[in-house]
């Protein structure tokens, strides 16, 4: 017997409506039963802030700069203390995190707080940080609250951070069946179904503009621009792909080069995209010893200030030797040349590294 709830069929029809359905799902659970509200804001508390009392709860409210948060909290004189973003596998907007962060209240402690799937935690909080930094905007190191609730604090003094729809509303439904409030924990259900599902599906409805000819476009670009970057490489004699070929497989498209004695591969990668970073560009890189390209305990460890950074910037492929991987970053609202130079640079930045370790 299936144990999908009939919220989480009823929004498998509506699929690019999921993320609305669960955000006004919760507000209605919050608003409805006072218990619901109190476990709320006594969850997001474990992080050592407090939001204060006679708190309000209102849904997609446009606010400052037209950017439109999905769960605003105001204190009794206004003030937004408290944001609750909620995220399936959509990605951040242009607002996200910087614009919203603005919005809280200067004047008492505040949390910006984004809601996903466990499966996204790592993910998409090393986004939230990447973008952070790209605004200059610091932050404290991240604390582990629990397993599935991670925040950081910013200079502004407040704190950022991220949880999983399931740790939530399990904290939800314990302290509304120990109140004896029945239905309220059938409302709490009903929502935990909608968000298994979406954690667990394996294939993920479609919705219609996910298969648009502006995807397709999208990855046509994104592999022109491994090839265009790679060229660019090649014409500045900065590397070399005599008897390199251009090579794919699944999930991938990518040029080998050599670049001051390592052998590098620039490419797409779905695979890397879904699992470690939210970007389709990356950089594989192995020393070249003779004529074979290896993964050295040398080149591992002049890495390694790329794996302490926050968010890192290493990852390794255990199905292909443990080869060192980098994710490449586009910037966003630029034009091609623009976006080719960004990832250049990222990439002679890395040999850069590289360079300075073996000559330090």
């Amino acid at each position: 017997m299936s144990n999908e709830t009939l919220l989480g069929h009823i929004a498998e029809r509506f699929t690019g409506q999921v993320e609305n359905i669960a955000t006004e799902s919760l507000a209605y659970i919050i608003n409805k039963a006072p218990t619901a509200k109190k476990a709320l804001f006594k969850f997001l508390e474990q992080a050592s802030l407090v939001l204060g009392e006679s708190l309000s709860v209102q849904t997609q409210r446009p606010c400052e700069e037209e950017s439109i948060p999905d769960i605003q909290v105001k204190n009794s004189a206004g003030k937004t203390v408290l944001i609750i973003e909620s995220k399936f596998w959509a990605g951040l907007t242009d607002a996200q995190p910087i614009k919203y962060l603005k919005t809280l209240s200067k004047d008492c402690q505040t949390m910006l707080v984004f809601i996903s799937p466990s499966r996204r935690l790592p993910t998409l909080w090393a986004e939230i940080l990447r973008r952070c930094n790209l605004a200059e905007c610091s932050y404290s190191a991240t604390n582990h609250v629990n397993p599935e609730y991670w925040i950081s604090k910013t200079k502004e003094n407040a704190y950022l951070g991220i949880l999983s729809w399931r740790a939530l509303l399990s904290y939800i439904l314990n302290s509304v069946e120990a109140e004896g409030n029945i239905d309220v924990a059938a409302d709490v259900k009903q929502l935990i179904g909608l968000c298994e599902k979406q954690d667990k599906e394996a294939f993920l409805p479609l919705a219609s503009e996910e298969l648009s000819s502006y995807l397709g476009k999208r990855i046509v670009q994104f592999n022109r621009i491994v090839n265009i970057v790679t060229d660019q490489l090649v014409a500045a004699n900065v590397g070399a792909v005599k008897g390199l070929k251009a090579t794919a497989a699944e999930n991938w498209y990518g040029r080998y080069i050599r670049i001051s004695g390592y052998g590098c591969l620039i490419h797409f990668n779905a695979s890397y995209w879904a699992k470690w970073r939210e970007t389709p560009l990356w950089f594989n890189i192995k020393e070249i010893v003779g004529e074979r390209w290896e993964v050295t305990t040398k080149l591992r460890n002049s890495l390694e200030s790329l794996k302490r950074k926050d968010p890192p910037r290493l990852f390794f492929d255990n199905e292909d030797d443990d080869v060192p991987v980098i994710p490449l970053f586009l910037p966003f609202g630029t034009e091609e040349r623009e976006a080719v130079d960004s990832i250049s640079k990222q990439i002679m930045d890395v040999i850069g590294l590289l360079r300075k370790e073996k000559t330090g």
